[in-house]
């Protein structure tokens, strides 16, 4: 686990860099990052020390860790589980609607400052250019 959270860590650091619509996760990413890597450090001082204390805090908070990895899964599929989509005849891909999600995460969207964040992220990340021309291979 240490050497696999200094990968997370340093990607945090540079996830931030490539544009702003990025830079709302690095925080968490780093964070993250860094709590597994201090939690991985204990688990290796109770394993080297034999400090059962040490060992004990580990199992608790990777414990921890891994419920709150699971409630964030049901969250996410609990938000979105009604956005199956309807597939558009020909075209190979599946119409999204607003109101094929959560009432939460419509609320989300339909609040005009955080559409704007989102309209002007998938602006910048050309999406809609790309999903186009990805499509139109498809097509002919």
């Amino acid at each position: 686990m240490l050497v696999l959270s200094i990968p997370v860590t340093l990607e945090a650091k540079l996830l931030g860099k490539d544009s702003d619509c990025q830079k709302w996760l690095q925080k968490p990413v780093l964070i993250f990052g860094i709590c597994i890597m201090v939690l991985s450090t204990i688990g290796l001082i109770g394993v080297c020390c034999s400090a059962t204390a040490c060992l004990c805090i580990y199992l608790f908070l990777m414990n921890l860790i891994i419920i709150a990895l699971f409630a964030f899964s049901v969250f996410l599929y609990v938000i979105t589980h009604k956005g199956a989509g309807e597939t558009v005849s020909g075209l190979g891909f599946e119409e999204q609607r607003l109101g094929d999600y959560s009432t939460w995460l419509q609320r989300r969207a339909e609040n005009i400052d955080n559409w704007n964040n989102i309209n002007s992220c998938l602006q910048r990340a050309q999406v809609c250019v790309k999903f186009y021309a990805d499509h139109q291979n498809d097509t002919v």
